[in-house]
C-alpha cells in the first residue's frame, strides 16, 4: 500500500527515556544540518564502547594476574 505525499507514518518507542528520546531528536536534526557531525558523533560512540571493552579486558587480565600470584600485596 501506497501512501499518500503528504501522509507520513512515525514509530514511536514509548520505552525511551527523556534522555535517550533528547540523543535521538539531536541526532536527527543534526544529520540533517551537518551530516558530518553526526557521523563524527556515531564514530566516537563505537571508539568509546571499543575503548570500554578493552578496559574490561585489561581489567580481567590484571585479577588474574593478581589473583595467581604467590607474592602477597602489603596494605598500610
Amino acid at each position: 500500500m501506497k501512501l499518500p505525499p503528504f501522509m507520513q507514518v512515525t514509530l514511536l518507542n514509548f520505552m525511551i527515556t527523556p534522555l535517550g528520546l533528547e540523543d535521538q531528536l539531536l541526532g536527527i536534526v543534526a544529520a540533517k544540518e551537518k551530516p558530518s557531525l553526526e557521523e563524527k558523533k556515531n564514530e566516537l560512540i563505537l571508539e568509546g564502547a571499543s575503548n570500554k571493552r578493552k578496559l574490561k579486558e585489561i581489567e580481567d587480565k590484571i585479577l588474574e594476574v593478581l589473583s595467581s600470584s604467590q607474592v602477597g600485596i602489603p596494605f598500610s
